[in-house]
């Protein structure tokens, strides 16, 4: 379903919505197509072979299945649409509580990015 908002500066913004059954990555993959497709592609919004940041909202270390943060197949889905646009794709955060490398991996381990990435070619960003 597409939903059009007013942004800030009063500026349509285009938003895609659907329904996914599970995180089971074939099933999650036919709906994330359509709502690239709803809004034109990535393509329309992001310059081929930029370099991009994925902020993943990793607010508390919790695996996927508890439902704390954004889910490494949707991630997965962002990153591959970007890499087929031969952009730079990089996972950065800052989830609070003491911010260093060990603990900084210990979110991307436990939520489930570096497994789920690990085939992609993303960086992760340990810049402390």
């Amino acid at each position: 379903k597409k939903i059009y908002t007013i942004g800030r500066n009063k500026i349509m913004k285009q938003v895609s919505i659907r329904a996914c059954e599970s995180y089971d990555y074939d099933v999650f993959r036919k709906s994330f197509e359509k709502m690239i497709e709803d809004i034109g592609g990535l393509g329309k919004f992001v310059k081929e072979g930029s370099k991009v940041v994925i902020k993943p909202n990793l607010v508390i270390k919790k695996h996927p299945e508890e439902g704390a943060t954004t889910h490494p197949v949707l991630v997965r889905g962002v990153c591959e649409e970007l890499l087929k646009l031969n952009c730079e794709v990089i996972i950065a955060e800052s989830p609070g509580g003491p911010y260093n490398k060990s603990n900084l991996k210990g979110f991307y381990k436990t939520c489930g990015l570096i497994d789920e990435l690990s085939d992609l070619d993303v960086k992760f960003n340990y810049n402390t």
